[in-house]
């Protein structure tokens, strides 16, 4: 979403260089201080911002933000952004609906790997499984009005 990073950062956000060495123990060190003050943090779990699309599915997620949540107790609130297809176009139909946004249930995650993969694997498709759908029902609608 145009924008978010650089709310994300001046709302005191954790922000990393990805593929550099060490950046989930920074992310995870600087989260645990963000979360001990107080504060809620934002995490793109997929590592990015990247708007899906029927032929570029979701990210799959990477485990950060689950280590996290476990290693702090802090409960992970699933959102999923779910965009219109013709959202990046720059001949975007403005009569429809903009982005959606969903919250999902609360999800606390226990401090052990096995616990950690399968919560990440449930909170991905929590998220994921909304997009995938209305990927499904746009791209039928749009094959509707062509014929």
């Amino acid at each position: 979403m145009p924008g978010f990073g650089l709310c994300a950062l001046l709302g005191g956000g954790v922000m990393i260089e990805r593929g550099k060495k060490g950046t989930l123990e920074q992310m995870v060190e600087q989260g645990t201080e963000r979360l001990q003050s107080g504060l809620s943090i934002v995490l793109f779990p997929q590592g990015t911002r990247r708007v899906p699309t029927p032929t570029v599915p979701p990210l799959d997620f990477k485990r950060g933000f689950a280590i996290l949540a476990a290693k702090t107790k802090a409960r992970v609130v699933p959102v999923t952004f779910n965009y219109p297809l013709d959202y990046m176009s720059s001949s975007r139909d403005t009569s429809k609906s903009g982005v959606r946004v969903q919250f999902h249930s609360p999800v606390t995650i226990e401090d052990n790997d096995v616990a950690i993969k399968e919560a990440m694997l449930a909170i991905q498709k929590t998220v994921t499984d909304p997009i995938l759908e209305s990927f499904k029902r746009e791209t039928q609608s749009e094959s509707k009005k062509s014929k």
